[in-house]
């Protein structure tokens, strides 16, 4: 159920707004997205 993911799910593992404007509305800002931003751990560097 989507309610369930916007409302639990994703504020659980972190999210971030994607905001911005249109040339026709330069002054307004559109939510344009929601990124969900899961965690993940860098592996080994191959220096």
């Amino acid at each position: 159920m989507a309610t369930r993911k916007f409302n639990d799910e994703y504020p659980r593992k972190g999210m971030a707004f994607a905001v911005g404007n249109v040339a026709a509305r330069p002054q307004t800002w559109m939510l344009l997205g929601i990124i969900r931003l899961d965690e993940i751990a860098q592996g080994e560097l191959g220096f």
